[in-house]
């Protein structure tokens, strides 16, 4: 029987041992590593979305956190390169980061979905839309919050089928996610536009600057309208150029909207354009108003950019949807998390959105808006008019049409 001496000591003991813990696991945190391009060329599109993560971050922390612990992002550069944000994530990995993400580029999704298979950690993409990253290319451990090539080139068609459109030039760019965003826009185009014809098929470097020889053919095959899924620079200098060069056919495109970098260099000549995306701020949902509101309160974020544009409201839109995954699992374990998420349902800012199980792509509402000239509560200039919605069950593909076979739950 112990004596109330060494009760004492052992009572001592261990609230000493009490005392020197809970710091050590209150300073613990959720860790998520965005592995962008924040410079060179495409920083901007980098910024964009680490900005609405951090505020969907901001957001948890504020109110607690995830299941005990606080949300930490971190942010390393991918420079847009492979080779570069595989070596980057590793690094992250071995420090103990179980979930990996990024926006830009399908070449850097690509090679950051096998990391993560090989080293049994999340990937998401928020913003890398290459069809085969959920098709052929699926694995158990990489997930898409945004839309997939094939889901806008769906879109794009169904609205299509509604105007007189009938001969389409593309304009694209060179590598994987240019190559799989034509693919789908013919495929699509010619099941549901009766006379759909592809008059003309171009493809240039990355960050390009001189489009004259591609317009000078788009010009030849007199198209009605033009498929561009080109982004940034690529996307300003290949619009401005076409109409320097007589080029007058309305583009219809998947990031025209973005009044940072885009719009403000083409003004009027980008009145009329269409583009199709998975959030706009013009979206007129209480869920999306209460979230504009909630961005105007926070001066930090107000000053990058007035406003939420396309990229950032999707990339929150689908972060989001994971954390009250994580939520939901009550745990940290990566294949917790994840079978958690397979299916499950959530209201976002456009409507209803579905993880599915078997590809790990998100189902959501997407919707087209078209550039209007006259200027709105956003922006003062051409910018978005009022979108046209496309419910989910519209925008969803097949699943034995993704080339992907694996099964729900398997791991």
């Amino acid at each position: 029987m112990l004596s109330g001496r060494r009760w004492g000591l052992m009572l001592a003991a261990l609230t000493l041992i009490f005392i020197f813990a809970v710091p050590v696991w209150a300073a613990e945190t959720f860790k998520i590593a965005l592995i962008e391009a924040v410079s060179g060329p495409f920083k901007r599109s980098g910024d964009n979305y680490t900005s609405s993560i951090q505020f969907l971050a901001d957001e948890y922390n504020e109110k607690g956190g995830i299941n005990g612990r606080k949300i930490e992002i971190i942010v390393d550069d991918s420079q847009n390169k492979p080779d570069v944000a595989a070596r980057k994530a590793k690094k992250h990995i071995l420090d103990g980061v179980k979930v990996i993400a990024l926006g830009t580029g399908t070449h850097n999704a690509l090679a950051l979905a096998e990391l993560a298979e090989k080293e049994k950690v999340i990937f998401i993409s928020y913003g890398a839309e290459g069809e085969s990253l959920t098709g052929k290319s699926c694995n158990p451990y990489a997930f898409r919050v945004s839309p997939n090539t094939e889901q806008r080139a769906m879109v794009m068609a169904q609205f299509l089928a509604t105007k007189p459109y009938k001969r389409f030039a593309i304009l694209n760019q060179d590598y994987a996610f240019g190559q799989e965003a034509a693919a789908g826009f013919k495929r699509r185009v010619k099941q549901l536009v009766p006379g759909a014809e592809i008059v003309a098929e171009e493809f240039h470097p990355l960050s390009h600057k001189d489009f004259g020889p591609y317009v000078s053919k788009l010009l030849a095959a007199k198209p009605d309208m033009i498929f561009s899924a080109n982004w940034l620079v690529d996307m300003i200098n290949a619009f401005k150029q076409s109409r320097d060069m007589g080029l007058k056919a309305p583009f219809i495109t998947y990031y025209l909207g973005d009044p940072i970098t885009v719009l403000p260099g083409l003004g009027d000549t980008a009145i009329g354009s269409w583009m199709c995306e998975g959030y706009a701020e013009t979206v007129r949902t209480p869920a999306n108003k209460e979230f504009l509101k909630r961005w105007s309160e926070k001066p930090k974020y107000v000053e990058f950019s007035k406003w939420p544009l396309g990229s950032m409201g999707r990339a929150y839109n689908g972060m989001k949807h994971f954390l009250e995954a994580v939520k939901k699992a009550n745990s940290f374990d990566v294949v917790t998390i994840a079978k958690t998420w397979e299916g499950m349902e959530l209201e976002g800012l456009t409507g209803k959105m579905v993880m599915r199980g078997e590809d790990h792509q998100m189902s959501m509402p997407m919707l087209m808006v078209d550039i209007v000239k006259q200027t709105n509560e956003f922006f003062p200039m051409p910018y978005l008019g009022e979108p046209v919605m496309f419910p989910m069950e519209k925008t969803t593909v097949p699943l034995n049409e993704t080339g992907c076979a694996r099964k729900k739950g398997a791991f």
